[in-house]
C-alpha cells in the first residue's frame, strides 16, 4: 500500500510575548566568529527556490509575532520580504508510516508554488556571524507567526545571526480552518491567509498544499546556500544554516528530520522544541 506523507500533529503556538533583557545583557561581549569554510559540500544538488523579487506595496509584514516590527534595530539591521517560487515535490512512504521515526521516503507528486519569505539580517557583512536561522513559521493560530524569533531575538540580533521566516504551510498563504482560536489572531484575520488579508501585496502567492511544504522549505534553504542567495541575504555569505520550529512547526520539522533531511542534507542543524509528547 502507498501512503502519502502529510503534516504530523497539531498543537498551539501563538501570542508569545517578546522577552526583555537589560542593556548590559544585550551588549555583553561576544566572542568573534571563527573564520571557517562553508559546510555545505556534503549536500546533494537539487532544485532551489527562484527569488521573484522583494515584495512592496500593501501593508506587508503580516507576522503575528510579539516581536515583529518592535525589536529590529533602527540602524544596522535589514528587514525585507520576498516572493519565491518553484516546483515542489511531495513524498510518500511505501507501506505504513513507521512508528520508530525511521522513514524511507520516495518522491511522489509535483506542484508549482509561490510563497513568502521574511529576512531579518545584519546590514554589514562584518556584523554577520555566518549562521542563518531558518524558521518554519507557525500557523496554529491561523496566521503566520514567528515565535522562535520572539523567543531568541535577544540572542539573534546582538549575536549577528541572520533570520529567515518561511511561509511553509498552506493556511498562512491561502487561509483555511484554524486549529487554535486566539483573540489576538482572530482580530488580525485568522484563517483568511495572506492573499485575502493583503491582496495588494500577496495576491500572486500560491500554495499547493502542506504535503509540498517540506520541499518548499528545502528549496528556500538551497537558495540561501547559493553564492548570491538570489538577493535574499544581500552581500552576506552564510557558513552554516540551521532550521528551527516551535510547537506545530516542531511537529513538521520532526517529520523533516526523520524523512527528508536524510535525502536532502540541506541543513547543518536543527532546533526543535515545544513539540508535545505525541508520536
Amino acid at each position: 500500500m502507498t501512503r502519502k506523507l502529510v503534516l504530523i500533529g497539531i498543537t498551539a503556538a501563538f501570542g508569545i510575548s517578546a522577552c526583555t533583557s537589560s542593556s548590559a545583557t544585550a551588549d555583553r561581549a561576544r566572542p568573534k566568529p571563527t573564520s571557517i569554510s562553508p559546510t555545505f559540500s556534503h549536500a546533494p544538488t537539487g532544485p532551489s527556490a527562484r527569488v521573484v523579487g522583494e515584495m512592496t506595496g500593501g501593508k506587508g509584514m503580516n507576522l503575528a509575532s510579539g516581536a515583529a516590527g518592535t525589536v529590529i534595530p533602527s540602524t544596522g539591521w535589514v528587514e525585507s520580504e520576498f516572493a519565491v517560487e518553484g516546483t515542489a515535490t511531495s513524498y510518500r512512504s511505501d507501506g505504513a508510516l513507521p512508528a520508530d521515526g525511521h522513514f524511507t521516503l520516495q518522491p511522489d507528486q509535483t506542484a508549482a508554488y509561490r510563497t513568502r519569505v521574511v529576512v531579518r539580517r545584519p546590514a554589514a557583512p562584518a556584523k554577520f556571524n555566518g549562521t542563518v536561522v531558518v524558521e518554519w513559521l507557525n500557523v496554529s493560530g491561523g496566521l503566520d507567526a514567528g515565535p522562535d524569533f520572539t523567543y531568541a531575538h535577544n540572542e539573534l540580533i546582538p549575536g549577528g545571526y541572520a533570520w529567515v521566516g518561511v511561509s511553509a504551510q498552506r493556511i498562512g498563504v491561502e487561509g483555511g480552518p484554524v486549529a487554535v482560536r486566539v483573540p489576538q489572531a482572530e482580530a488580525a484575520g485568522a484563517g483568511k491567509g495572506l492573499r485575502t488579508l493583503d491582496p495588494a501585496r500577496y495576491a500572486d502567492l500560491h500554495h499547493p498544499g502542506d504535503a509540498f511544504s517540506y520541499d518548499m522549505f528545502t528549496q528556500v534553504a538551497r537558495t540561501l546556500r547559493s553564492p548570491s542567495s538570489g538577493g535574499l541575504l544581500g552581500s552576506l555569505r552564510p557558513q552554516r544554516i540551521l532550521a528551527i520550529g516551535e510547537s506545530q512547526s516542531a511537529f513538521a520539522l520532526t517529520t523533516y528530520v526523520d524523512g527528508v533531511q536524510p535525502l536532502t542534507k540541506v541543513f547543518d542543524g536543527f532546533l526543535i522544541h515545544s513539540r508535545g509528547g505525541g508520536g
